[in-house]
């Protein structure tokens, strides 16, 4: 399973507070390389970490300031529509704007536009498998889901569509080979009281032809799906029921059972709430990140739920190791591997990383808000700010401005 984690729907305190409101009323989401010099301009700050990391590189003999400003001479070249959602690979990387597919293979100092001819939808999301082979779904009116695929890197696409009731794409295309498959859309105009219909589409041909899987119940708000395997797939969201979102199929989509989560912080609590995003697997072993809200003092952020019997049973450090929730409001969260992980609070901007998957979350640095990570190793990443592209080296414990064009 490749180590893509979609990002949540950011969910700041009021927002979730506003939400659960309204749910309730109704009812009564190349290691070690470090890549060519960026022509990076703007040092962010960076707090020390608590407990000693591995594998990094580089450091930064800038002062560290308290807010992004520029340091350099040079003048920001970001386009005015920015990168809304980005994947490096290592230094060919993919991203998607508000109108476009780019690419790169210089680690984002220059971006290509790859984009077919047709007008791209702002739905748009990306699995980009590689370098060279990526699938995008869209809805742009109408009826119509638009699947683009590449493998040649964005020199030629293939276009694909298939079609649904007033459609929009909820999560990425997953798919576990170049011929199958899996996408979730929401359907019928998207969420209304406290509930959201979708439909699970399958393909065994590289996205040429979909058909339709059992869904799973229509109550709750849906995030996302993950297919393990074939047969082994889990859908995620929230709702109102202060008990965890998740369903699992075992037999590809054709049936959905409701699987339970041990030890959630804060259960039994009526003002509990709690949001699952979809798992990501390293073979038998996995990791389903729950976000907590409202579970009493301390018991407010994410937590990386374990397993190592391929997703038939989930377990956390929390009842033993309080060190294992990310306590805050974490977002944006990127799972490397099987130990590192990194998330950016959507709260006070800090940015948080662990490499011992999940035991302890160490505070790295204070980068404002983001909407999006991609790490390539443990050492280099990238993130994305409100306008601008970020860049490390060090694993996060620095960020500087990464200047950029679209040819």
């Amino acid at each position: 399973m490749k180590n893509i984690v979609k990002e949540p729907k950011k969910l700041p305190a009021i927002i979730c507070i506003a939400l659960l409101a309204s749910l309730l009323a109704a009812c009564s989401s190349n290691a070690g390389a470090t890549g060519p010099t960026s022509n990076a301009t703007t040092i962010l700050p960076a707090a020390s970490p608590t407990s000693a990391t591995t594998n990094k590189t580089g450091t930064s003999s800038s002062t560290p300031v308290t807010n992004v400003t520029n340091t350099g001479s040079s003048t920001p070249k970001n386009p005015p529509t920015p990168i809304k959602v980005i994947r490096m690979v290592n230094q060919v990387g993919w991203a998607i704007t508000k109108n476009a597919i780019i690419r790169t293979t210089d680690y984002g100092n220059t971006w290509q536009d790859v984009t077919p001819t047709t007008a791209l939808g702002a739905d748009a999301s990306g699995d980009f498998v590689d370098g060279n082979n990526a699938w995008v779904a869209y809805t742009y009116g109408g009826n119509t889901i638009h699947i683009d695929h590449t493998s040649d890197g964005g020199q030629s696409w293939q276009k694909y569509a298939t079609t649904e009731p007033s459609p929009a794409v909820l999560d990425p295309p997953h798919f576990l080979n170049n011929q199958e498959g899996w996408l979730e859309v929401s359907i019928n105009g998207g969420p209304g009281a406290g509930q959201e219909m979708v439909d699970i589409l399958h393909s065994l041909d590289g996205g040429q032809t979909w058909q339709r899987v059992n869904r799973p119940p229509n109550d709750g708000m849906k995030n996302g799906i993950s297919f393990k395997d074939s047969q082994n797939g889990w859908a995620t969201g929230n709702d109102a029921s202060n008990g965890a979102w998740l369903y699992v199929t075992h037999n590809g989509g054709q049936s959905w059972q409701q699987q339970t989560l041990p030890n959630l912080p804060g259960a039994g609590s009526a003002a509990a709430f709690y949001k699952t995003t979809p798992p990501v697997f390293f073979g038998n072993y996995g990791e389903l990140p729950v976000y907590i809200y409202n579970a009493g003092p301390n018991s407010q952020g994410m937590l990386l739920y374990k397993t190592n019997d391929g997703g038939q049973t989930w377990t956390t450090d929390f009842p033993t190791n309080h060190a294992a929730l990310d306590q805050g409001y974490p977002d944006g969260l990127y799972i490397l591997n099987r130990n590192y992980a990194w998330t950016n609070d959507s709260q006070d901007g800090t940015f948080r990383m662990t490499d011992s998957a999940g035991l302890v979350w160490i505070n790295e640095a204070t980068v404002n808000l983001v909407h999006g990570i991609s790490f390539i190793d443990t050492a280099n990443g990238f993130a994305l700010g409100q306008t601008r592209l970020l860049r490390t080296t060090d694993g996060g414990q620095h960020w500087h401005v990464q200047n950029y064009t679209i040819q």
